[in-house]
């Protein structure tokens, strides 16, 4: 189990993707005009979860590529403390020039 220094523990998520996965190969067995309207409904709740982590500011954009022409460092880097058997992540925050 995984603790922030200092915080409530937290769980382990199941990956979602094996669910994404499973999802797209089920309705690869259904006739394509059905599988159209079922991927279309899928298609339209990610975008409505996806706007609404954005508006709620919980959306994780996972790796972004920076590009500026200045890009400093700001503060220290937060240490995060996991269970003694996992890396410590470093998180890191930066200032660009937004170029």
């Amino acid at each position: 189990m995984m603790k922030i220094l200092g915080g409530m523990p937290l769980q382990k998520k199941k990956k979602a993707n094996n669910d994404v996965r499973r999802f797209l190969n089920r309705i690869l067995g259904i006739v394509p005009e059905i599988q159209n309207r079922l991927f279309e409904l899928f298609v339209n709740n990610l975008d409505l979860l996806v706007q609404k982590a954005r508006i709620e500011g919980s959306l994780d954009r996972g790796i972004v590529h920076l590009k500026a022409n200045v890009i400093e460092l700001q503060g220290t880097p937060k240490v995060f403390i996991f269970d003694l058997n996992f890396l410590l992540p470093l998180i890191f925050v930066f200032k660009t020039d937004g170029n």
